[in-house]
């Protein structure tokens, strides 16, 4: 009976599928040479952690109000190494370092990703440099060269590479009312309220305990907002052998 499910299901998801397909037709050698486009992918992401999305910089990544808070056991991070603290503090039988009240976000816009060669670099000046007399960068143990093609500049210059940049970077800063402009190629936001090492107590865990206050707390911010905005200028060249 599964089995006859299974196949149905895959019917039901093929035939729409065959239908478009069907409705398909190929393009003319003249209609290809119109189709144009780019190597390549853009990269975005967003990541919020005990905080909430809303867009407006001066409360995007701001924490959960209604679930975090000073005085709230939800929103932490704990840590406990094993068999840390067992035997030990009376009745304690473990004890957990706990990140108290604490929310993060992290969001990547834009990140390009395309195909290149070494040779477009904006400053490719090292290029010159990378087989001088001595220099072993580019080879194994035995004095192999490891780039295929041969260890030339002008090999390297047309060696395939992933060039990573943010192509709408930057970014001004207002110094009279202290208000930025762009900065938005990441923008990163964190808080910890309180650290401190909390024991567990009979059937409580240490984790949901706050009987021992804070020693350290940590803030990751700016001045318009919740979180931290960074520009990142210039291009990465990776390539491998």
């Amino acid at each position: 009976m599964n089995r006859l499910m299974c196949l149905a299901s895959l019917l039901a998801l093929l035939f729409p599928m065959l239908a478009i397909a069907n409705g398909m037709r190929s393009l003319s050698d003249s209609e290809l040479s119109e189709v144009s486009g780019r190597e390549g992918v853009v990269i975005s992401f967003d990541y919020y952690l005990n905080s909430e999305k809303t867009n407006d910089m001066a409360t995007d990544g701001r924490m959960l109000s209604t679930y975090c808070g000073a005085s709230n056991l939800n929103c932490r991070f704990t840590w406990q190494i094993a068999g840390r603290g067992e035997g030990e503090q009376g009745s304690y039988s473990g004890e957990w370092l706990v990140y108290k009240d604490g929310y993060a976000s992290l969001s990547v816009n834009e990140l390009s990703l395309d195909a290149a060669f070494l040779g477009e670099a904006s400053t490719p000046v090292w290029v010159n440099d990378a087989f001088v007399a001595g220099n072993t960068r580019f080879q194994d143990l035995e004095g192999n060269c490891l780039l295929e093609g041969g260890c030339t500049v002008a090999n390297m210059v047309l060696t395939p590479a992933l060039r990573t940049h943010y192509a709408n970077t930057g970014g001004s800063y207002n110094p009279l009312d202290g208000t930025i402009t762009g900065y938005s190629d990441v923008q990163l936001g964190m808080h910890i309220g309180g650290l401190a090492v909390e024991y567990d107590a009979g059937a409580v865990p240490g984790y949901n305990r706050d009987e021992q206050g804070s020693f350290m707390g940590m803030s990751i911010r700016d001045n318009n907002g919740p979180r931290a905005g960074i520009a990142f200028g210039g291009d990465f060249y990776m390539y491998g052998f």
